[in-house]
């Protein structure tokens, strides 16, 4: 529950088809928030929240990924958190649209 809604859950792990990490029952959630409702990405840990323009510098082919961008000096992976919720979550999706 968030804000007395049920909120579905995207486990990225099973998204980018990886192992997850061991966390135990610990979850740590990022929360999408649109006029349609929110969605929370659901990841193994938050290293850092960064405030800066990112430019694309690389282009993905990757579902979910828009490319890649250096931020604070570190090559970083940009996810397309429309795309994810658009192939994880279609009646979230359409409600948007």
């Amino acid at each position: 529950m968030h804000r007395n809604a049920i909120m579905p859950l995207i486990n990225l792990d099973a998204f980018f088809g990886v192992e997850a990490a061991e966390s135990g029952d610990v979850r740590q959630v990022i929360v999408f928030r649109s006029e349609n409702g929110n969605v929370g990405l659901v990841v193994d840990q938050i290293l850092d929240i960064v405030s800066e323009a990112a430019i694309v510098q690389e282009t993905s082919r990757r579902e979910g990924v828009l490319g890649s961008a250096v931020l604070q000096q570190k090559v970083t992976d940009l996810v397309d958190v429309a795309a994810i919720i658009r192939a994880s979550c279609p009646s979230f999706a359409k409600s948007a649209a």
